[in-house]
């Protein structure tokens, strides 16, 4: 498989009121959009860090303002949470209870499963 396909895997703080600051996500999708201004194929994004579910459609939309390009017709966006637990981390990244793909694109589906 010939693909680039950045993996958004940022450290998450809680506030004090316990929402996620997702800026360091953000900041990330607007350097991706900026390398995707100059690309010409289907390119996926795959967000790592375990976020709400409204992330996908903002970094979805943040990429598209930087980029130019449109939502599941030049890119797409997949959640694709890693479980891992403090402790046994090591082992949870080798042997995952499950694999959870979040998209609304069947060809970024379709690829992430083959990876």
């Amino acid at each position: 498989m010939d693909r680039d396909i950045p993996l958004i895997c940022v450290g998450m703080t809680v506030g004090e009121d316990g929402s996620l600051n997702l800026e360091y996500i953000y900041q990330t999708a607007k350097q991706i959009g900026e390398v995707l201004k100059n690309k010409n194929t289907f390119h996926i994004t795959v967000i790592r860090s375990t976020v709400i579910s409204e992330t996908n459609q903002r970094v979805s939309e943040i990429i598209s303002e930087i980029s130019g390009k449109k939502v599941n017709i030049d890119f797409a966006v997949v959640s694709n949470p890693e479980f891992l637990r403090e402790g046994t981390a090591v082992q949870d990244y080798y042997n995952p209870p499950f694999t959870l793909i979040g998209t609304d694109n069947d060809k970024a589906a379709e690829v992430m499963k083959q990876i």
